[in-house]
């Protein structure tokens, strides 16, 4: 008996190639070799498929199963980002499917294609890529892109924090308690580059008639546990010498880091250096002193993100559409008073 071929999935399992490189090749897109196209457009002859026939399967076979691909779900923030997002989907009849990308530009293309692959109904994604296309995924499959804002083709929409408001907001605060050597440790980020934090940063020195200093960015490279890493940086950036009454930790495990290295230093917190984190998880409660951070409301994230996909999965056009969750600076003890 012939075997029933009803989607550009099946063409794409019976190839050996993607499904990105099969919708690719059924919609003349470039990007393949001749060979490749051959041996797509024999099997759909042979199997008497058509593209048609392909995006009626996409729009019936609808599965209530939609992916989520986070950069590490060890970090607290995405932990919680998860299980919101779970929350959300379930509330709205879908189940999910979680892919940790571990902070790797492949992983995360892995993770696309594991996910089409499973027929999910449509992605969210904080994704680490700084450029998204169609070798990675295809237009067919709605995508809303949280947290980060990589370019891409296709108009993906966005749910993330104004990035350069909360930095520039959380830097203005550390100058008002009285910091003017204020140095920002920028977390890793894998190949995403638009680190709008650093822009808001050096807009709130310059506004405050402060002189930005390049070597005041501290980054992390991203080859052990950021918390390690931060606290030989730090100890290396202060052993030459150079002042410091104020941190912006763009995480918290590059405060914590921070916290470690200031503390092996003899260093008081607030009194001598007073530091203001990312992200108010139960680690910024746990630390001692308790670190002031800026609470980004994974919830109401992952609530807007979920609405608008499940409405693109119905028929809803939201490309190009852009909601920014505001962000709120809770105080505790790394920044008090003195």
């Amino acid at each position: 008996m012939a075997e029933n071929i009803t989607s550009i999935k099946d063409i794409a399992r019976l190839s050996g190639v993607s499904i990105a490189t099969v919708s690719r090749i059924l919609n003349k897109k470039g990007g393949y070799s001749k060979e490749t196209e051959q041996k797509i457009l024999s099997l759909c002859e042979q199997y008497n498929f058509t593209l048609n026939q392909s995006a009626q399967s996409l729009k019936i076979k609808k599965t209530n199963t939609i992916g989520l691909i986070l950069p590490n779900i060890q970090n607290p923030f995405y932990a919680l980002m998860a299980s919101y997002v779970e929350n959300e989907l379930s509330a709205l009849g879908y189940s999910t499917l979680i892919c940790d990308a571990f902070n790797q530009t492949e992983k995360e293309k892995v993770c696309f294609a594991t996910l089409i692959a499973k027929g999910v109904d449509g992605i969210l994604c904080a994704s680490g890529l700084p450029y998204i296309d169609d070798t990675i995924i295809t237009k067919e499959i709605p995508v809303v892109l949280i947290d980060r804002h990589p370019d891409n083709d296709f108009g993906f929409p966005v749910v993330m924090n104004n990035e350069l408001e909360s930095s520039e907001s959380a830097t203005s605060y550390l100058i008002e308690e009285g910091c003017r050597n204020i140095l920002l440790i920028n977390g890793f980020s894998n190949q995403y580059k638009k680190l709008a934090r650093i822009d808001g940063y050096v807009c709130a020195l310059y506004k405050h008639d402060i002189p930005f200093q390049e070597h005041y960015i501290l980054r992390r490279p991203g080859k052990q546990p950021s918390h390690i890493e931060i606290e030989v940086l730090l100890n290396q950036f202060l052993e030459e010498g150079h002042p410091v009454d104020g941190i912006l930790a763009t995480s918290e495990r590059s405060a914590l880091g921070a916290l470690q290295a200031l503390r092996s230093r003899n260093i008081r917190i607030p009194e001598d250096v007073k530091i203001v984190s990312y992200d108010n998880t139960i680690c910024s409660i746990l630390t001692s002193p308790t670190l002031s951070s800026l609470e980004r409301h994974p919830d109401l994230v992952a609530k807007e993100a979920c609405r608008m996909l499940t409405e693109m999965i119905d028929g809803t056009d939201h490309r190009n559409e852009a909601v920014y969750i505001p962000t709120d600076l809770i105080r505790r003890q790394s920044s008090a008073k003195k």
